[in-house]
């Protein structure tokens, strides 16, 4: 079912006790970025979200890079891509809810619209 999203390589996927996930070590990165992502982004506040944002979009940036160059690295900078990725997407998605439907919102409700 996987391999709609992932080309499942068996060289770059995480293997344990001679058994392959179905997923490369990219793809786990992403799946478990998001999930990380929305689970801790209810309790963390605006301010707090840059911090996380900044140097993940700093490692999202050079990983997409070394892709466009065709540079191999090692599965764990894989894995770390993965995560970068989805925590910026995430993170993106949050500030674009906050400040586009939340803070409009609010400007509506003190406007008496």
């Amino acid at each position: 079912p996987f391999s709609l999203v992932c080309h499942q390589n068996p060289d770059r996927c995480p293997q344990v006790f001679n058994y392959f996930f179905p997923l490369c070590w990219r793809c786990c990165g992403l799946h478990l970025g998001f999930f990380l992502s929305v689970a801790g982004m209810a309790k963390l506040k605006r301010k707090h979200l840059f911090k996380i944002l900044i140097p993940s979009l700093v490692i999202s940036v050079i990983t997409i890079s070394l892709w466009k160059y065709e540079i191999d690295i090692p599965s764990f900078t894989r894995l770390v891509s993965g995560l970068s990725i989805a925590f910026t997407a995430c993170i993106s998605l949050k500030f674009a809810y906050l400040f586009l439907v939340v803070d409009y919102s609010k400007k509506l409700t003190e406007e008496g619209i």
